[in-house]
């Protein structure tokens, strides 16, 4: 009995190794949580079809404040309640959110948007990318697609159709049980085609 006991603490022990490792390797595949920016960050703000360059002021009681994009001089060719996607790359990796501006102001020339509630940086050097050759077939919705390569936060595909950034989307993949949920964070077209670059809202596990 007293051998029983032992070896039942033995694997007791082990499983919860096994969990704090798990835990532990997940967290830094999610990178460190973001609170806020350093002031005078070049941020990357994606309205539409259309990107623009600008700079973090502050963070107040409202939201993120931003100037006026860098190549527009003193004009925001922004509106409030337009959905909007801003990416920035610092030095613990990438971050991109998707957000919503709530208001402008004239002077001085900036907006502000609505603060992410969870940001995690995205190190995309440490994060293993798998080609999407074993799982080519994918589904965006009702349109098909091809998976270019997929990683446990985000994916490449290549639409038959555009799809404007900010758009939520749903992803199916062999690898994954559910329809994944996603937003375009980048699209590309030439010709007929478009290649996308999704985010995932909640990481997922892949295989091997």
């Amino acid at each position: 009995m007293q051998a029983f006991a032992e070896l039942v603490g033995y694997f007791a022990i082990l499983f919860a190794v096994a969990v704090g490792a798990g835990y532990w390797v997940s967290q830094r595949k999610l990178g460190r949580p973001v609170k806020t920016l350093p002031e005078g960050c070049v941020v990357r703000v994606k309205s539409g079809n259309h990107l623009y360059r600008s700079r973090f002021v502050e963070a107040d009681g409202i939201g993120w404040v931003f100037s006026a994009p860098l190549s527009r001089d003193r004009f925001i060719p922004l509106t409030i309640g337009e959905r909007i996607v801003v990416e920035t790359s610092r030095p613990e990796g990438l971050l991109v959110f998707e957000t919503e501006v709530l208001s402008r102001a004239m002077h001085p020339h900036t907006f502000t948007v609505r603060a992410p509630e969870c940001l995690r940086a995205e190190n995309r050097r440490r994060e293993a990318r798998i080609a999407g050759d074993a799982w080519p077939e994918v589904w965006l919705g009702p349109t098909p697609g091809r998976l270019l390569d997929v990683s446990g936060s985000g994916a490449r595909v290549l639409a038959s159709r555009r799809i404007e950034i900010g758009t939520p989307v749903s992803l199916r993949l062999e690898c994954a049980p559910e329809p994944v949920e996603a937003t375009v964070v980048g699209c590309e077209t030439f010709c007929k085609e478009s290649t996308l670059r999704l985010r995932f809202l909640h990481p997922i596990a892949l295989p091997g």
